[in-house]
């Protein structure tokens, strides 16, 4: 019945939209003067898409979502046809309905995978009659919650792995038929493996819509207000020590934001996320992400990287440039946007690079994109959400003076040698494609011709045929260890990847530790990751050397924050010896540029226990050590021994005490003894006397402005060895504006401390003295903690506290307005609603004379070009 009903709502669709040219519609865009706009399909010929994508053969196939926000229509597929050639999709067949939520397909496999929470489903038109007929469910398990965060952005790696977002709902994915294969997604986004029935988790996930990667395979990510992440390395890497470093391998690389929002351009009326005003002006919709290899834009588009704002209508642009071992994402387009549009409808959810190498955006087209979960309830039901639902737009842009309507060849109609030899294409999507497809096919009879290609000039064509030999079974060792020698970095990098499953032959395992000497950063580093994952596969011999050779590395590295964090990885088990090499290799006046390598170091050997921490510092007794070394392992230890402290026996029997006494007397400098007498605190061993007198001095030293700021604020940390609730008031004298910066934001901390009694009336008491920033934290004490909302309500009320200084934004808001107190709930709407903060009615009276007063339009021109001019544009 499923077959039959869509075959003639396909036909019947195809009949309708068979003469149909796409409408030309006024979109009043602004686009970079190198380019050219045109809209290649509209309602009804595409209707709410937010998926483009071609297969082999080079048909486009869109996958709908009529469903958002709400859930209630299924997303479905359709084929766009150009019947007449003139580049303009003119005919509609709809592919594959009933596809729950699915907002991301892929092809794969002459059909597609498509993203349908909690589902992933295989579809495939087996009779050709453009229809599909196969409906496989792969996996299940996926989260369904807000529509926003499902998991999405599904593409075919260069690794012949399938990628994917995991959106923020997380879930916990299993494969059919193997109840046993349960992933936690936790907040990771993850990959898949379909010939090996694999499932792993890959990075932290920014939470956002899409993934996109590079030729080199360097993956980017967004979400809202980060417009642009990159993920360092895999999470197999990390497994180990995930614990240990914080934020794992995703990490910012935008190098234009302020006060960690992206400032955008915006053209026409503004409009901004309604839970957030304050981000009016900045990225808070980030969607779309999509690295651009389509080979036919100008030089100086090369590594670049576009993303969309469907908040503020805009298109971004991005170049990637080196970074050390990672890279940053450096403005495309200074004071404007890449794209930009004033069409407050116009909703770029996503982009696509075809097989000629035309950017399609794909535009929902919808009056309202924000999910109802974040809109405020009263503003909700003023809003038409299916506004602009079954429209849509497909844009092509392409550079001017050129016509791209001709297709090129296609890997759907090219020999498997033909295949091979499309590797080598400038259009990335060409070579993935044909990648993919010679997997598929499993052409083993192209190895020689394959192998061949690993001499071609391009590294970028070396690397997909390295990958490809991979898949097939036909990457062998000797192969793998004269990649280790290639010219190109990028070449070099990936061959260590490779080189892990055949490391057990000692000639690759060989090449692998020479990789940590190499010239470029990059490789050096994976080699670490690489050596951190395959330690149970090298010799025992080898083995012991990692630590030294590592340091070694590290030694004679830049400082190079992700080299770091490899490093330690591939240490976690040898945090000790790491420590002593680190010692003998790196000299005093390394140790600050080094300092975070080493507090890593010194977290790993506390995460280790009693063993290695008694070790660690019997080996600081016996060899002397500059303080800039010494003090930061110490902080290291100190800090995980916070989290899991060391039982006071076990640590004394091993001699711990007696050790932290011999460097007590060995020390001068008040880095190490401090660091020391935390240790003892933390393993819960009494204060020794030099303890006790430095504590006697300490509010006096605090408070002295001829001391050394650093050194002040070090003694006022010491304030966490004696009973906080004794030192309330000392601490609140802190916060005032009197005291340098420094000192009020470690103050503010240590208030916030679990075991602080009832400070709740303090803040308040204290709220006029306190800076702004030392605001922030003292808010959210109150605002966080239930047993604090009495008390901040009728501050409110009182006029003791303003409501401005406390940033209401809605989750903030509703921290009151949705408390399970009802009480709470009365007094909060009093002051204010979901859709914001409103003043009294005595307050909104007074104002409405106002509004009879006559303007003043040369005035209020010259007080914009003043004060808002350098941001905004008028009428434009």
């Amino acid at each position: 019945m499923y077959r039959t009903s869509l075959l003639f709502s396909s036909l019947l669709m195809l009949v309708l939209l068979s003469c149909h040219n796409a409408e030309t519609v006024d979109h009043p865009f602004e686009i970079h003067s190198d380019f050219s706009i045109e809209m290649v399909a509209s309602e009804p010929l595409v209707m709410d898409p937010v998926d483009l994508h071609f297969d082999e053969k080079g048909k486009a196939y869109v996958l709908e979502m009529p469903g958002y926000p709400l859930g209630v229509d299924q997303s479905r597929i359709v084929e766009l046809r150009d019947g007449d050639s003139d580049g303009v999709f003119d005919q509609r067949v709809l592919f594959a309905e009933g596809l729950r939520q699915a907002s991301s397909f892929l092809p794969y496999a002459k059909g597609f995978l498509v993203a349908a929470p909690p589902y992933l489903f295989f579809i495939k038109d087996n009779d050709d009659d453009g229809v599909a007929d196969q409906k496989d469910t792969l996996m299940a398990g996926f989260s369904d919650g807000n529509l926003q965060h499902n998991f999405n952005g599904l593409c075919y790696g260069l690794d012949n792995w399938i990628y994917a977002g995991n959106g923020g709902n997380g879930g916990e994915p299993y494969w059919i038929g193997k109840p046993d294969s349960v992933l936690s997604l936790y907040g990771y986004d993850f990959r898949f493996n379909l010939r090996s029935s694999t499932l792993e988790r890959t990075w932290r996930s920014t939470g956002g819509h899409k993934i996109s990667y590079d030729p080199y395979g360097r993956f980017f990510l967004t979400h809202n207000l980060r417009h642009i992440s990159s993920a360092e390395y895999l999470m197999k890497y990390h497994e180990p020590g995930v614990d240990l470093i914080p934020g794992h391998s995703t990490h910012n690389i935008s190098d234009h934001d302020e006060d960690g929002l992206a400032r955008i351009y915006p053209i026409g009326e503004q409009e901004t996320r309604v839970n957030h005003p304050e981000q009016a002006g900045y990225f808070s919709g980030a969607c779309g992400i999509t690295y651009y290899g389509g080979g036919l834009f100008p030089p100086s588009f090369d590594q670049s990287v576009f993303v969309a704002d469907v908040v503020l209508n805009v298109i971004h642009h991005d170049l990637i440039k080196p970074d050390g071992s990672s890279v940053k994402a450096v403005r495309g387009q200074q004071s404007q946007e890449f794209l930009a549009s004033s069409d407050r409808s116009f909703r770029p959810v996503n982009l696509s690079v075809g097989p000629s190498g035309a950017l399609y955006v794909i535009d929902m087209h919808r009056a309202v994109i924000e999910h109802p979960e974040w809109i405020p309830d009263e503003l909700e039901a003023e809003m038409d959400l299916d506004a602009g639902k079954e429209k849509g737009r497909i844009f092509r842009i392409l550079p001017v003076r050129e016509d791209f309507n001709q297709l090129p060849a296609l890997p759907g109609n090219m020999k498997n040698e033909e295949l091979v030899e499309n590797l080598s294409s400038i259009n990335q999507w060409q070579r993935v494609t044909s990648q993919r497809l010679l997997v598929e096919k499993h052409a083993i009879h192209q190895k020689d011709n394959l192998e061949r290609l690993l001499t071609h000039a391009d590294p970028v064509t070396r690397i997909h045929a390295l990958y490809t030999l991979d898949a097939l079974g036909l990457l062998e060792a000797d192969v793998v260890q004269k990649v280790l020698t290639d010219p190109d970095p990028y070449v070099r990098l990936h061959g260590v990847q490779l080189a892990e499953t055949l490391i057990e032959v000692p000639a690759v395992e060989k090449v692998v530790f020479m990789a940590l000497m190499d010239e470029d950063a990059k490789v050096r580093r994976q080699a670490a990751l690489s050596l951190a994952f395959c330690k149970d596969k090298i010799g025992l011999v080898s083995r012991k050397e990692i630590p030294g050779k590592i340091a070694g590395m590290v030694a004679d590295s830049d400082d190079d924050p992700w080299v770091h964090q490899a490093a330690i990885l591939a240490t976690t088990e040898d945090a000790v010896e790491f420590f002593e090499n680190l010692n003998v290799l790196i000299n005093k006046d390394e140790g600050s540029g080094k300092r975070n390598l080493l507090e890593m170091t010194g977290r790993n050997i506390g995460q280790m226990g009693v063993s290695a921490v008694t070790q660690a510092l019997d080996y600081a007794v016996t060899n002397e050590m500059d303080t800039s070394l010494l003090t930061p392992v110490l902080e290291g230890m100190v800090y995980e021994l916070q989290k899991s402290r060391i039982d006071r026996d076990s640590f004394r029997s091993e001699g711990g005490e007696k050790l932290i006494e011999e460097l007590e007397r060995s020390y001068e400098e008040l880095p190490v003894l401090i660091n020391l007498w935390k240790l003892k605190f933390e393993v819960g061993l009494p204060p020794s006397s030099g303890m006790l007198s430095y504590l006697e001095r300490l509010k006096g030293v605090v408070t002295d402005a001829g001391v050394p700021l650093e050194e002040r604020v070090a003694f006022l940390d010491l304030i966490r060895l004696t009973d906080l609730n004794d030192n309330q008031e000392f601490l609140f004298g802190l916060l005032s504006q009197d005291h340098p910066l420094a000192i009020q934001e470690k103050a503010i901390w240590i208030l916030s401390d679990p075991q602080m009694n009832d400070i709740g009336s303090m803040i308040v008491e204290n709220w006029s003295a306190m800076s702004p920033g030392v605001r922030r934290v003292a808010s959210n004490i109150l605002l966080y903690n239930e047993e604090y909302h009495d008390l901040l309500l009728d501050a409110f009320e009182s006029d003791k506290l303003r409501l401005a200084e406390f940033n209401f934004d809605l989750e903030r808001r509703r921290q009151l307005l949705f408390s399970e107190n009802e009480d709470v709930q009365r007094r909060a709407e009093a002051l204010f609603s979901d859709a914001g903060v409103v003043q009294r009615k005595d307050a909104l009276e007074s104002m409405q004379a106002s509004l009879t007063l006559a303007g003043a339009s040369e005035r209020g021109k010259m007080v914009f070009e003043t004060q808002c001019g350098s941001c905004h544009r008028f009428k434009s």
